[in-house]
């Protein structure tokens, strides 16, 4: 523990009190006032902070959700990682941004992807589609949104009536520059359209 002007044969509460100032000085040390303030008015502002800890770091957490909670912001600490995960997901009425960042694996046609799902900006969910669609999908099939009238994705949710009941504000679709097909790539193109 730094001990700074304390005195060696200093109290128990002054070193306490001299590390928690020292503590103070040196976190205004390396980081700016604006970046501070700027901090300050995300917090300010937000509908609910979430600490999550693991191991050791929960008393940290713990504790800073209880100066947070001095401070009248609505704050959590969660160390169960399954509380987490229901923490981080439950979305509140309201307009949300989802974001699905889909990273085809840049094989043949066909090949995966990894998959990440973004709410309001963090990263809620990630995982590897092990295969794609490798050409294209038939004539009948549609690109629906909010709704699922071709094939459903998954039997999670009914073929019919499986409307969403929210608000869809808009869809954009980000495309990356294409990546080229290697010489199996182009061949199983060619075999595919050949009939």
């Amino acid at each position: 523990m730094p001990g700074g002007d304390a005195q060696p044969n200093g109290s128990l509460i002054e070193k306490v009190f001299q590390f928690h100032a020292e503590s103070l000085t040196d976190t205004l040390k390396i980081n700016p006032q604006e970046t501070l303030e700027r901090v300050a008015q995300v917090l300010e502002k937000a509908r609910r902070i979430e600490f999550f800890a693991i191991g050791l770091s929960y008393p940290v957490a713990y504790t800073a959700s209880c100066k947070f909670l001095l401070l009248g912001l609505p704050v959590a600490a969660q160390f169960d990682s399954h509380m987490q995960l229901i923490s981080a997901t439950q979305l509140k009425p309201g307009e949300h941004e989802l974001v699905l960042h889909f990273a085809y694996d840049g094989g043949p046609p066909g090949d995966g992807a990894a998959v990440t799902l973004l709410v309001d900006g963090a990263e809620v969910g990630r995982g590897h589609v092990p295969q794609t669609t490798a050409y294209y999908f038939s004539f009948d099939e549609t690109f629906n949104v909010g709704v699922d009238r071709g094939t459903p994705v998954t039997d999670d949710y009914p073929p019919v009536r499986n409307a969403f009941t929210g608000t869809i504000h808009g869809v954009r679709v980000d495309l990356a520059p294409q990546v080229p097909l290697d010489g199996a790539g182009r061949s199983r193109v060619a075999t595919a359209t050949a009939d």
